[in-house]
């Protein structure tokens, strides 16, 4: 009771410091140095863990003792058992003898001082004897209930003896506890005593009939007390027995429970080769995508520059049209004073002049048609490939939102898997206890046929020759008994360390296989964080994308309008050359028409200038959208920071309960080894008893027949047997030594494959992954 409750006490006092732990590692704010601080363990934790480790060293050494302790008193219960009952049959005799010699005495009255002297020490026996068994319950056994005592001691006179008698009968009653048994037998006792020794110099005189009977009641009663304790021993050892008798039932139940964790991990390898090829495909599709997200960003740089050279030769462009706009207008202004000037001096000059000039003009504009054609060309085919892009990042997006999808799904099976490790776990722990439970049967039973030869020895050295032949058959029959038991427990121990080293195995397994799924977990999460920025950077270049394009159509608008406006007054200046000729009134109107389309373009300017002032709040509001967006994504990231830190934190309690596991696998090595060589002393023992029977039967045989030469040749035969036996039983000794030192390889070869194992897989996956 007393382990248990400290096992529970350690544990609860575990699971609230592993609860702390969590509540410091769960992220509370953004802050990155709140998060830095939750990860980094105090010493005050690490203290706690190690004062919990000693806690459970010394709860193990503990239970180990009360196990001890127990095996002890029970192996003095059958030793004190098997007295017990040869002194009852002693004293079933002598009382059967005292009933015959009291009726008797009752009727011839002739030698009564013998007879009382003969009960007197009778019953100074018994009383010692009771009183030891007492003691016995009270240090071996104190929950059991004895029964009240109804005996009393003689005092001087019959009436004071009766008078005694019946107080002592009414005044004992039943007790629950055996404190109250061992006061009332020792004041028995000390009564008896004092009685004994104030009354020792008056026995020597003669006693009625009346005391010699009470006497003969007296020890009657307590013959009875002694028969009541012998059926509780009884008792007590009829269910050591049936706890043995059930050792089969429970080998039974470990075999299934055996059977069915077997299935279980099977069906946990499979899904663990699931998932594992699951991720392969996941790596080889990050890897795809990383190519082309690189592929994607290259694209975008060639683009980018494209258009920056694009909107380079457009500016250029505008400004040599503005240039040539001036310049014409210009021109209109010198021709029209030109014009005037040369009314007056001739009006054939002023029309070749006017000729040549149109000419140019024309020339200047199929030339800047041209130019425009090439333009719209390029601007074709730069729309062309941002619609490319487009529906290639939607298509990465897609697979950006699958990636999440399959890590969701990947983070549920981990916590599967991780449950389902846990229940291995606790079925580990529980077939542990179970078969140190049956380690400590095994050592109880080793002690308890330690026992019975040293009463079988005792008992032949009490009795002498007349008990030697049953001793003999008695002897022979529990070696028997005994050689079948030590043959079932070391299969059943062999049985236990293959399925301990299977499980071991196992084990081993499961850890390597959750070291790498946590690896590609960080691998993964690595690659969707990357992922994630790259995503956020192609966004920003197509918004900065989108809004040059939608600058560059409007820089190309404003030069078709430019380019109208130039061709429309091109045949203005034409119409209005031609009409000079004709009137000088037209020149006027066509004058007043030209201002007024000054006009209506200035208009034009101030609404194109209103529209760039909207262009530039969006791209404002752009800016603050993508603010936010960086802030969100910096406070995810610190999530799944502070997500990662939980887990190493988790996989760093993984690694101490392995460390605890591999310790008690070295201490369950040591005991092994420590029961083999008991195993193998019992045996020795057990073949030095056969040679002792052997001897003991020769011994015995011609001691009542007549005939010296038939004997003379049994004991050379049974000595030749003798001899053949003990050469084939140290043959029998070095065939299992040998085999006891190729098992040992056997482990070793083992456990240094196991240790190549773990360093081919777990060494060279040491690795990041960086795209």
């Amino acid at each position: 009771m007393i382990g248990t409750r400290l096992l529970m006490e350690t544990k609860a006092q575990r699971m609230i410091l592993a609860m702390h732990k969590l509540s410091t590692h769960t992220p509370s704010s953004t802050n990155p140095a709140s998060s830095i601080s939750t990860v980094i363990p105090t010493s005050v934790e690490e203290k706690e863990s190690d004062r919990l480790d000693q806690v459970d060293r010394l709860v193990e050494e503990l239970i180990q003792w009360m196990h001890r302790d127990y095996s002890r008193r029970e192996q003095y219960l059958q030793h004190l058992a098997g007295t017990l009952a040869q002194q009852c049959t002693h004293l079933e005799q002598i009382n059967h003898s005292i009933t015959m010699e009291s009726s008797s005495s009752f009727s011839i009255s002739t030698t009564p001082t013998d007879h009382t002297m003969m009960m007197k020490k009778e019953t100074q026996w018994i009383m010692a004897l009771r009183q030891e068994i007492i003691q016995l319950f009270e240090h071996h056994l104190p929950s059991v209930t004895l029964p009240s005592s109804s005996t009393s001691t003689p005092q001087h006179t019959v009436p004071q003896l009766s008078t005694s008698y019946s107080a002592s009968t009414k005044s004992m009653s039943p007790s629950s506890s055996s404190s109250h048994i061992s006061a009332s037998g020792l004041g028995n006792e000390d009564d008896g005593d004092a009685f004994y020794n104030s009354n020792r110099t008056s026995m020597t005189s003669m006693m009625t009939d009346q005391q010699a009977h009470f006497y003969h009641r007296h020890h009657q009663n307590i013959v009875q007390e002694m028969k009541q304790f012998i059926q509780l021993l009884d008792q007590q050892l009829t269910e050591l027995d049936i706890n043995t008798k059930r050792m089969p039932q429970l080998q039974q139940e470990n075999d299934s429970r055996g059977h069915s964790e077997s299935m279980y991990e099977r069906d946990a390898a499979k899904t663990i080769n699931e998932l594992e090829s699951s991720l392969k495909n996941e790596k080889q599709h990050n890897e795809s995508l990383a190519t082309k997200m690189a592929d994607l960003q290259q694209r975008c740089a060639q683009e980018v520059q494209q258009g920056q050279a694009l909107r380079e030769s457009q500016e250029n462009q505008e400004k040599e049209h503005q240039l040539l706009v001036k310049q014409l207008e210009l021109a209109l202004e010198q021709q029209e004073k030109q014009h005037n000037l040369k009314m007056k001096s001739g009006a054939s000059e002023w029309n070749q002049e006017h000729q040549q000039q149109v000419n140019q003009l024309t020339l200047e504009l199929d030339e800047e048609k041209r130019q425009r054609q090439a333009l719209e060309v390029q601007w074709n085919s730069y729309q062309q490939r941002q619609d490319q892009q487009q529906s290639e990042l939607k298509q990465e997006q897609q697979c950006s939102a699958d990636l999440r999808s399959q890590l969701i799904q990947l983070q549920q099976a981990n916590d599967e898997k991780q449950k389902q490790l846990d229940e291995l776990n606790g079925l580990l722990n529980k077939q542990n206890n179970h078969t140190l439970a049956l380690e400590s049967q095994l050592t109880q039973l080793q002690q308890d046929q330690a026992t019975l030869v040293n009463q079988y020895s005792y008992n032949d050295g009490g009795n002498g020759d007349a008990t030697v032949e049953m001793t003999l058959i008695q002897l022979s029959k529990e070696r028997d008994g005994a050689r079948l038991e030590t043959q079932e427990w070391q299969t059943r121990a062999q049985e236990m360390e293959l399925k301990l080293h299977d499980q071991q195995v196992k084990m081993d397994d499961l850890m390597t296989e959750l070291q790498t799924k946590d690896k590609a977990l960080e691998t993964l999460q690595s690659d969707k964080s990357t992922s994630e920025l790259q995503v956020g950077t192609l966004e920003s270049q197509l918004h900065h994308l989108q809004v040059e394009h939608k600058e560059l159509q409007q820089g190309h608008g404003r030069q078709q309008e430019l380019s109208k406006d130039s061709e429309h007054r091109l045949a203005e200046a034409t119409h209005h050359i031609h009409s000079l000729t004709e009137q000088m009134a037209d020149l006027k109107r066509q004058h007043q028409q030209h201002l007024e389309k000054q006009q209506q373009h200035e208009m034009q300017n101030i609404g194109n200038q209103s529209q760039q002032e909207d262009w530039k709040k969006k791209y404002l509001d752009l800016e603050d959208r993508l603010e936010k967006a960086q802030q969100q994504f910096t406070h995810r990231e610190s999530g799944y920071i502070l997500q990662s830190a939980s887990l190493e934190a988790e996989l760093e309690q993984i690694l101490k309960e392995y460390d605890r596991l591999t310790r008690h696998i070295t201490d369950f090595n040591s005991e092994r080894k420590k029961y083999e060589e008991q195993i193998s002393d019992m045996n020795q023992h057990q073949h030095r008893l056969d040679q002792q029977l052997a001897d003991l039967q020769v011994q015995v045989l011609g001691m009542n027949d007549s005939q010296g030469t038939t004997m003379a040749v049994r004991k050379e035969f049974r000595q030749l047997m003798a001899q053949t036996k003990a050469a084939h039983q140290q043959q029998l000794d070095k065939e299992l030594q040998l085999r006891s030192t190729l098992e040992q390889e056997r482990r070793d070869e083992k456990q240094e494959q196991e240790r190549l194992r773990w360093d081919r897989v777990n060494v060279s996956v040491q690795t990041h992954f960086v795209v």
